[in-house]
């Protein structure tokens, strides 16, 4: 057998076949489900950070109130899903603004009312009001709760 210039001899005259083909594409297709699957890992988790994030922030502003015996007021905008601290004596003075990169759903107190701030109380760091905030990403949601008595701050 006579070899030609620049091919192997047993792939001389033979393209790929059905088989090789078959293995191609499911080596691929078991690749693109795992990539598939960690991206909607990502998804999960970056909800659970944003919620513990807030937390924090939450917690922040009630030990800011209680330690400088001065009000924190916390204001939040569900059109842009960005929430703002605020202190001073009325709270005026912007401290920290977080913008969220997940769905802030609603803000609400006990009774299921809409509001938009609420008020971390010299000297304590209890609040004006009791509050429900409601995170949300694709179809999955967390709930975090301020209590009004003693300023504590919950996820579930």
């Amino acid at each position: 057998m006579r070899q030609q210039k620049g091919k192997v001899p047993y792939m001389a005259d033979k393209g790929l076949t059905l088989v090789e083909m078959v293995i191609g594409l499911a080596i691929t297709a078991v690749l693109a489900s795992t990539v598939l699957v960690s991206f909607n890992f990502v998804d999960g988790r970056r909800l659970d950070t944003q919620a513990r994030n807030m937390v924090s922030d939450l917690i922040w502003g009630r030990e800011k109130a209680a330690s400088e015996h001065n009000n924190y007021k916390v204001d939040f905008d569900i059109a842009t899903d960005t929430y703002s601290f605020f202190n001073g004596s009325p709270p005026t003075n912007l401290v920290r603004q977080q913008r969220l990169s997940v769905d802030l759903t609603s803000v609400t107190d006990w009774n299921h009312n809409v509001i938009t701030d609420f008020t971390f109380l010299a000297p304590k760091g209890n609040t004006s009001t009791s509050v429900l905030i409601t995170l949300n990403q694709t179809g999955r949601s967390r709930i975090i709760n301020v209590s009004d008595e003693t300023g504590f701050v919950r996820m579930e």
